[in-house]
């Protein structure tokens, strides 16, 4: 009996003294929800002093699918699609949403495996100003929606000099192998030609290793 309390005394020290910076950090994590801010790219100008390059205001909605229908993290025993919760339904609704668009909307929601049921997803990308104006209005209302700012490149002389600008496009797998540690992650945007290529480090924000 003493050898047994002695190993759970010893134990229990080193959970609490020996270890515990290491367990609180875990505990932090478990309670801490991160929503990664994009960053506006540098601006490019010509000798002149003109814009030749630069960001636009774009909004997107992303939803985390269990605040949006709890309900919904079981399957159907149907089989099919589950009828929208009544915070998606109203989404709907704020966006415009036809028939059509709503059993889509419906349908991608059911795809969702529940694995990523509490992560946020982007849901509605470049949203416009109308359905912009109408879910901020009732933003207190829609648990589990969140839109989020977003700079999206502009070119304001189009094509002209486009073999000398370059042009962006989303990071793949093989980059964020090649850039692991450098800050990128899925879905961010990276310089493929042209100035937007050789000078990435300097327009993103950090300086090439």
């Amino acid at each position: 009996v003493l050898v047994s309390f002695g190993l759970f005394a010893g134990r229990a020290i080193e959970l609490q003294v020996l270890e515990q910076d290491a367990w609180a950090e875990i505990a932090r994590e478990n309670i801490t929800k991160r929503i990664p801010l994009p960053a506006t790219r540098g601006i490019l100008r010509d000798a002149a002093g003109r814009v030749i390059a630069t960001n636009r205001p774009s909004y997107d909605v992303f939803v985390t699918p269990h605040l949006l229908d709890p309900e919904g993290d079981e399957p159907d025993p149907g089989g099919g699609a589950r009828p929208l919760s009544p915070v998606a339904a109203r989404i709907a609704d704020l966006m415009g949403f036809d028939g059509a668009a709503r059993d889509a909307f419906a349908a991608r929601l059911a795809k969702i495996p529940a694995r990523r049921r509490t992560h946020q997803i982007e849901m509605f990308p470049e949203i416009s100003r109308d359905q912009l104006a109408a879910i901020e209005q009732h933003a207190t209302s829609l648990t589990g929606v969140d839109v989020v700012a977003r700079p999206r490149r502009t070119y304001p002389f189009g094509t002209l000099a486009a073999h000398a600008i370059g042009y962006l496009n989303e990071v793949s797998a093989e980059d964020l192998e090649r850039l692991d540690g450098r800050g990128y992650r899925s879905g961010d945007e990276i310089g493929r030609s042209g100035i937007e290529r050789e000078w990435e480090g300097y327009l993103r924000g950090r300086l090439p290793a």
